[in-house]
């Protein structure tokens, strides 16, 4: 019986030396009017940035704890997962803290242990109930490319002075700044008075553009969109290539020279000024619609491309995005064409207004006005006038007759050793026939203003007489011998 008793008493005795020791771990009596009252959180609470007044607070462990401390957490240790648990349970010593799992740049208030140490800037302590209320902003400075943008980055995050209350952007030389500051205003700044405020794009009004460079940078995507990294008020995007393979796009305010600032009126410079404007590849379709017709003498084909025309025609081939859509009228002798520049011709330099082509862009259909003639040509004899022959520059001419284009044309050729100027129309059809031959020198044609001035010796018109004499001595003389 009486080992029975001991036995019974031996287990009570266990069981109770078991709960005070449960309890002297885990719900240890503290005297919380002696006690240090400190927040204790960290960022996965939203409270614990931006809504400390609502939260209680709690008294620390014990005396040992006799500090409040707001921590940016540096690291990441999943290692000791029995500490964790008990953190769970506490949530009270900075060490315990900085075992769990917190993301590098979030914030953890707490008590802070006598022997725990806490080193700024990254650990701020004090010694007062609930005094580790400091405030979180984003610090980075105008070397950092990216401070005009950090959103949810944690690494800006930063731990600002107590008479701190407010973090700032401000931009300094194009480039942003952020932190904390004690003045509610400040020049060329913006401040606001919450946790990490400060993150947003600043200026709201930056330039976005497409940037890319070489490969891939013809057709552009949305992944190609990026903010410029330099403030400037209304700033541009650019467009620069020699090619498909060579595009190259940007903002101007780049600290890097673009291509567009190395040459200036370079043509295939294009700028704009709107968010993401710089994304025209390399060819585009051209807008510009012209008229398209066309009258070869020989073919006989739209007799009527000389008259007025009114249904213009979309153009078929893609352009150099710095090239402006352009039409063209093409005259020359009998023939007409009309058309889209690019469609029939390499560049601009190929229509020649002194071969008889013009160009316009003003408006759709712009090339389809009738084409008449104002030709003025020298009208002269060498007989009648002496100066005919050799001084018709000096002469005035006078305008044509005929409005019909296929007659636009001077002529001058010699005639029984007489010069004779004059517009083509006026010719009988003998001498049409003579002048429109490019292979007989006895006359010329020409379809300038006045074009019809060139000096002819008078000797001319025996080379000319020769020229046809002597062949037909020489048929005569073989007919009659064979």
């Amino acid at each position: 019986m009486l080992l029975y008793i001991k036995g019974n008493l031996s287990y009570v005795a266990l069981v109770a030396f078991t709960i005070h020791l449960i309890f002297s771990i885990i719900v240890r009596p503290v005297y919380t009017q002696t006690l240090t009252l400190c927040y204790e959180c960290n960022s996965t609470d939203l409270n614990c940035n931006d809504n400390l007044e609502i939260m209680l607070g709690k008294h620390c462990i014990d005396e040992t704890h006799d500090r409040c401390f707001t921590k940016i957490a540096t690291t990441r240790n999943l290692s000791n997962v029995v500490l964790i648990i008990f953190c769970i349970y506490l949530n009270v010593t900075l060490n315990c803290a900085n075992e769990t799992v917190h993301e590098n740049g979030n914030a953890v208030r707490g008590c802070l242990a006598s022997n725990d140490t806490c080193n700024e800037p990254n650990c701020k302590s004090c010694s007062e109930d609930k005094c580790n209320d400091h405030l979180i902003c984003k610090k980075c400075s105008g070397d950092d490319h990216n401070c005009f943008k950090i959103d949810e980055k944690t690494k800006y995050n930063t731990i600002c002075e107590k008479d701190e209350k407010h973090c700032f952007s401000k931009l300094t030389d194009k480039k942003v700044e952020r932190g904390c500051t004690s003045s509610s205003t400040c020049e060329g700044c913006e401040t606001c008075s919450k946790a990490i405020c400060n993150t947003e794009l600043f200026p709201k009004d930056r330039r976005s553009c497409y940037n890319c460079k070489h490969q891939n940078c013809n057709q552009v995507t949305s992944k190609q969109e990026s903010y410029c990294q330099n403030y400037v008020n209304n700033d541009s995007c650019y467009t620069y290539g020699e090619n498909e393979e060579s595009m190259q796009r940007g903002c101007q305010s780049y600290d890097a020279p673009s291509p567009c600032t190395a040459v200036k009126n370079d043509p295939k410079c294009q700028t704009c000024n709107t968010d993401n404007c710089n994304n025209i590849p390399f060819k585009r379709d051209q807008t510009l619609k012209c008229i398209q017709c066309g009258r070869v003498k020989e073919a006989g084909e739209d007799k009527n491309c000389f008259d007025e025309q009114d249904q213009p025609k979309t153009c078929s081939k893609q352009i150099p995005y710095y090239a402006d859509g352009m039409c063209f009228t093409y005259v020359k002798d009998d023939n007409i064409q009309r058309g889209c520049l690019y469609d029939e011709m390499e560049s601009l330099q190929d229509c020649d207004s002194d071969n008889g082509c013009t160009t316009c862009s003003d408006r759709n259909g712009c090339n389809g006005e009738k084409v008449s003639s104002d030709l003025t040509c020298i009208i002269c004899r060498s007989d009648e006038n002496p100066e005919c022959r050799n001084k018709a520059n000096t002469l005035t001419g006078a305008k044509c007759r005929t409005n019909d284009p296929v007659d636009d044309r001077c002529f001058f050729g010699t005639w029984h050793n007489v010069v004779i100027r004059g517009c083509y129309v006026d010719a009988d059809e003998a001498m049409q026939y003579i002048c429109a031959d490019e292979k007989n020198p006895q006359c010329s044609v020409c379809h300038k203003n006045n074009c019809n001035i060139k000096t002819i010796p008078s000797s001319a018109n025996t080379f000319y007489a020769s020229s046809f004499v002597w062949p037909l001595f020489i048929a005569i003389y073989y007919a009659v011998t064979h």
